[in-house]
């Protein structure tokens, strides 16, 4: 894989809070691309300069995220296939890490899976380019619809209990699968984790975004759970990453009715 280099050229608009990153990299497809990215500096401002983005309220970065982007212009995956960049995610992580090809090899994996169920595929490509002195890993994701549930209208204004059971439902059928079908188990599937698709009710859908360390892991041989073994940890693994996260959501709506009262009076 052929060494590259990155510039960032800073945006000359007054007052924002985003960089224009150039950037030249060599994918393992063996392809050089020169990418066009928006570059927000820091979380609190992601959501707001990366259009077209799930990143309506920025949560923390995960251990091994150096950043998020989307792509101004199509992503050209060969000569008669481009992906609209509005479609395309492109993450960036420490590859100097030990555990940073991980994410990769369980996206691989996933994308096999995908293929074979007939869905739409989440990994598209990876590599690195070289920022300075600086190796970054590089991985091309096709954007997943849906938003965190607590930032969605239905959840706001609908049948919470309703939609929680179904991405609990969801969420166990999909990390089953997994385990099931790649001996892969995924551990890290908090709220700020799953973006969930209910714009048509009957194709609702349910994604896990994050596939890197210390989310998943590979099973070891012959130590597969069992159908019933996995039903229980799974539940006490829901009750732990999401429990208070429903109780703050519910607790923030609640502030927020007797605000609205108020006002009123």
């Amino acid at each position: 894989m052929m060494t590259t280099t990155a510039g960032i050229v800073k945006d000359t608009e007054k007052g924002t809070k985003s960089s224009v990153l150039s950037v030249h990299f060599q994918l393992n497809t063996a392809k050089s691309l020169t990418l066009i990215l928006y570059l927000a500096q820091d979380m609190n401002h992601l959501g707001s300069q990366l259009k077209g983005t799930w990143l309506e309220d920025p949560q923390p970065r995960g251990s091994n995220n150096e950043g998020l982007y989307t792509l101004v212009s199509p992503y050209f995956v060969s000569k008669d296939n481009q992906i609209p960049g509005k479609e395309i995610m492109i993450k960036l992580v420490d590859i100097e890490r030990r555990d940073a090809p991980c994410e990769v090899f369980a996206l691989r994996k996933l994308k096999a899976l995908q293929e074979k169920k007939g869905h739409v595929v989440s990994f598209v490509d990876s590599g690195w380019m070289k920022n300075w002195h600086q190796r970054i890993g590089v991985i091309v994701m096709h954007r997943s619809p849906g938003k965190p549930l607590f930032a969605l209208d239905q959840w706001k204004q609908g049948d919470k209990v309703e939609l929680l059971n179904f991405v609990r439902d969801g969420l166990k059928s999909i990390v089953w699968e997994l385990v099931a079908e790649l001996k892969y188990i995924h551990c890290d599937w908090r709220p700020e984790n799953v973006l969930v698709d209910v714009i048509d009710p009957s194709t609702r859908e349910i994604h896990i975004i994050d596939f890197g360390q210390p989310s998943i892991y590979q099973i070891k041989e012959n130590r597969s759970p069992t159908p019933e073994e996995f039903t229980v940890w799974f539940n006490k693994q829901f009750d732990f990453l999401w429990k208070y996260s429903i109780d703050q959501a519910l607790a923030n709506l609640q502030n927020k009715a007797v605000k609205e009262m108020k006002k009123r009076v």
